[in-house]
């Protein structure tokens, strides 16, 4: 099977590894705790109403699911517990919270969230302050990644 961005295997006997990106955007193997191989952070991409007023978000690893809260946004990270699919955690795309970069001059850097303007996100990372698009952003955590990257 094919493997992408915070994808999680597990080999035997007793190891896991979260899938991640490198400074240049190849896939990394990152070993995480068999209690955090259970979760997944997952990036909405999509957000429609169907019928019966249930949203159906579309997530960056290709599946979807059907909800009863409207306060989910595109751009936003939920933290999903596999395979049931339970919502751990809503992480919106809002000033303050952490991303990682997946793409551009600045891929692989975590940083936080100084402002929104547009297409265009402003990051503190240490004492700089980067400058991206915000489709390269995938909120990981409020104050600190919740997940091993």
């Amino acid at each position: 099977f094919g493997v992408g961005f915070m994808d999680t295997i597990h080999i035997k006997p007793k190891s896991s590894l979260r899938v991640s990106l490198d400074e240049k955007g190849r896939l990394k193997f990152v070993p995480i705790s068999d209690l955090e191989s259970k979760n997944k952070m997952c990036r909405i991409t999509s957000k429609a109403t169907v019928k019966g007023g249930k949203v159906k978000l579309g997530f960056s690893d290709g599946r979807s699911m059907l909800s009863d809260k409207k306060e989910y946004a595109v751009g936003d990270s939920l933290l999903l517990e596999i395979p049931s699919q339970k919502v751990l955690g809503h992480f919106p795309l809002t000033k303050g919270n952490t991303v990682f970069l997946l793409s551009g001059r600045h891929t692989s850097i975590v940083c936080s969230v100084e402002s929104l303007e547009g297409d265009i996100i402003r990051c503190r990372h240490g004492k700089d302050t980067l400058e991206t698009l915000k489709k390269f952003a995938f909120v990981v955590g409020k104050d600190k990644p919740v997940v091993t990257l």
